[in-house]
This record gives C-alpha cells, structure tokens and sequence, in this order.
C-alpha cells in the first residue's frame, strides 16, 4: 500500500503540512491574492488551519469572517480568523480556520482508488503479509481487509507504528496512525460523490470499534497512473488515546472482516442507519473518561433505548403503547432476551448485584437515581452500572452484525489483550 500521495506523515502531535495553494481572500472589504499554506495542527487537537499573509499597516478584525477562493478552481471556502496581529507595521500572517471541508479542485473526476489516513487506531495483528527485507529476512506487515457493499477497504498500520504508540500511550494527543485504501470492487473507477457514503459510513464503523473518535482523515483520489487527482482537506472528529477499551481486541483485526458486511448493510437501511448512527454517537460519548462513570451511565441507556425502539417496534412490529408500558428496565431486558444476550449481573460486577434482580434492572435502577434527585438512594455503583450498559450496546450492534466469534468482554476484570470469549449466542 502506497504512503499518503499529498504530505508526508509526521510523529503524533506535530502539525500536517498539507501545501500552498494561490488563493484570493475576501478581508476587511478588500480582496488580497497570494499564497496561502494549510496544515492541520494536532495540538490541542486535530484541526485544519490555514496561513495568509497580510501587506503592513493593513487592519483586521478578528471578529469578520473572511472568503477565500482557489484560483485553480474557483472553489470558495469560508472561514474565521483564528490568530492575527490587528495592526503591523510590517507584513504579517494571519491564520484562518475554515467553517466546512475544503476541496481545492477536481473532486468530479474519476479515480481508481482512495488513500486515506487514520488518526489514533490501535496497533492491530490481522492479516499478515510478508516482504523480504535488506538483510534476507522477513518483514510483517499487519492490514485489515474490510469487504461491503460492493467496496474494498484496506487498513494498514504505519511502518513505525511501535513508535507512534510509545509516544501516543506516554504523551497522549493525536497522529496517524494508519492508511486506508478505498477501492471498487472489480477495479471500476469512481468519483468522490459514489465513495462519500462508504467514507461516512467506515468512519461510524471504526469508531465503534475503537470507542472513540476516528475514520478516514484528508482523502485524495489516485489516477489510474497512480497520480493523486484531487485532495480533500478535511480532519473528522477525532478522541484522543490508543489503548482500547471496548469488544474489539488488536490481536484478531480478522474480526472486522466478518462484522463490517452486515454493519454496512445495516447502514443503507434507513430506519437501522439512524439508530445505529445514534446508537454509536452516544456509546462512543459515553466510552470517554471524561464526563464519568455516571454521566457516560446516562449516555449509555440513552443508546439502549434508540436501540431497543427500533428493533422491536420500528422492525419488530410492537405497538408503541405496549412499549412504553415495559419502563425502561422492560425495555432493555425485552430486546436481550430477544436477541439471546443474558440480562444476569456478571459475578465480577460485585456491588451491582446488590442493586437489582437482574442487569437490566439495575442498570436503570443506578440510572434513575442520577437523573431523579427526589428519589435517591444512593451512592449506587455508576462506573459498574456503566460498564454493563456499554456491554449490552456492544452485545446489541455486534448480534444485529451477526457476529458469532470472539470479542473482548470489558466486564472481566484484569483482561489483557488477546484474552478473548466467544458472543453468548455463539
């Protein structure tokens, strides 16, 4: 697999420099034409941003939002000043911070393929291919193969990944990690408007399966000569880590290849692609430390529920008032038991089991007591009623995959990395 076509990969939290285009930006009432350098910043996190210089004793005010123009193109971006000197007696720069995805110019015309890169994935063992190295030896390099929709993505970790995850585990921030490869499958060409749902959808994809924030970052359209066609400069969002903590384990990337057909074509069903989108927005918030255990518990019933209406009234066919009757505890346990997930507290769970009868219940139970301040009656356990609602959303979205093999359960305690057990329906 070929590096990134359009910059060169630099160490995790340093900035991305993307290059130089001729532009005309729109400042103040006046129109200035000259270049302008975009890089992404990865500090205090991913962004892009842009360099424009301004001639001296020329005003700005940092509160005008400013057009820029590519004169290649014509392709027009509007954007905030970020940084900027109001008045200078000398030329000065001015950085810039585009409100929407810049596209430079050709993204209408035909490509073979998309490279991409991938922010903060894991270090992964999967499919491994072999190259002979200098020394007459062995090298292995790790890729996952994702096959859907008449697709095929490729996902490679970067050469020197042992390094970028010391630094990303010791220093945390952000840098990529891994490239993409985005084919048709069959080889046939295709433009940016044909990729932009399956780019879309992988980004919900992966994020589900680090839980956090990531997907294909600054996509460019390879030519059949192998030429990079056009470059879009685009940053998703993107959480900081590397560690997983979640179902996937690094040591079976293979995993993704048995999961990722069905979640697509979950996906381009439009009632399963707006409770999977929200489904996963909420886990991926809730699987952040940084609102805890008890506000990521409210995120995750939030999930439950998106969950549970769509499959067993929106697919299943229940009437809506006999749905609203179960409560939300009724809910919950009526779509694991349809989906043969067990609603029994996990032993390991020690302080939950005193909650409630059964997960489900006490889920709700330690929620209730969050949200309703007039019934309390706590402390109850919020970190573990949270761990167990973000199993049974994993649990749900991987049965609706028809996923039958190996995953990470996140309620063992001391689990490492490759200690797996097959799904409870398997």
């Amino acid at each position: 697999m070929p590096a990134h076509p359009c910059f060169e990969i630099p160490l995790p939290n340093r900035p991305i420099v993307l290059g130089a285009a001729q532009v005309s930006v729109r400042l103040g009432g006046k129109t200035l034409t000259g270049p302008l350098t975009a890089t992404v910043t990865m500090v205090p996190r991913p962004k892009l941003e842009f360099e424009f210089e301004v001639p001296p004793y020329f005003g700005i005010d940092i509160s005008n939002d400013v057009d820029v123009t590519f004169l290649s193109s014509g392709a027009k971006s509007p954007c905030r000043i970020a940084r900027g000197r109001m008045f200078s007696q000398a030329p000065s720069s001015i950085s810039l911070r585009p409100l929407q995805e810049v596209v430079p110019a050709g993204q209408d015309m035909l490509v073979k393929q998309i490279v991409f890169a991938v922010p903060n994935f894991p270090d992964f063992l999967a499919h491994a291919v072999i190259h002979k190295s200098p020394e007459g030896g062995g090298v292995r390099e790790d890729e996952i193969r994702l096959e859907f929709s008449g697709w095929h993505a490729t996902i490679r970790k970067m050469a020197d990944i042992a390094e970028r995850k010391e630094l990303l585990s010791e220093d945390g921030g952000f840098g990529i990690t891994a490239i993409g490869l985005l084919e048709r499958t069959g080889a046939a060409l295709f433009t940016w408007q044909n990729a932009e749902p399956a780019i879309e959808a992988l980004g919900v994809f992966l994020s589900f399966v680090c839980g956090r924030w990531t997907g294909p970052m600054l996509p460019a359209g390879i030519g059949l000569a192998g030429e990079p066609i056009w470059f879009r400069w685009s940053v998703p969002l993107v959480d900081q880590g590397f560690s997983l903590f979640t179902w996937f384990d690094a040591h079976r990337g293979m995993t993704l290849s048995d999961i990722v057909p069905s979640f697509m074509a979950k996906w381009e069903d439009p009632q399963w692609k707006y409770a999977l989108s929200r489904a996963v927005y909420w886990f991926v918030r809730a699987n952040s430390v940084a609102v805890g255990g008890d506000g990521s518990l409210i995120l995750s019933q939030a999930a439950l529920e998106v969950l549970s209406w769509t499959y067993l009234v929106m697919v299943g066919g229940m009437e809506p008032k006999a749905f609203k009757r179960l409560g939300a505890a009724g809910r919950i346990r009526t779509l694991l038991k349809a989906m043969e997930i067990p609603v029994e507290i996990p032993a390991s769970l020690t302080q939950l089991s005193a909650v409630a009868a059964d997960g489900p219940g006490a889920v709700v139970a330690v929620r209730n007591d969050l949200v309703h301040p007039d019934k309390r009656e706590g402390p109850l356990p919020a970190t573990e009623a949270w761990t167990l609602a973000q199993r049974y959303v994993e649990l749900v979205i991987l049965r609706l995959c028809g996923f039958s093999g190996e995953h990470a359960n996140r309620t063992q305690s001391g689990r490492w990395v490759g200690q797996v057990e097959l799904v409870p329906w398997a």
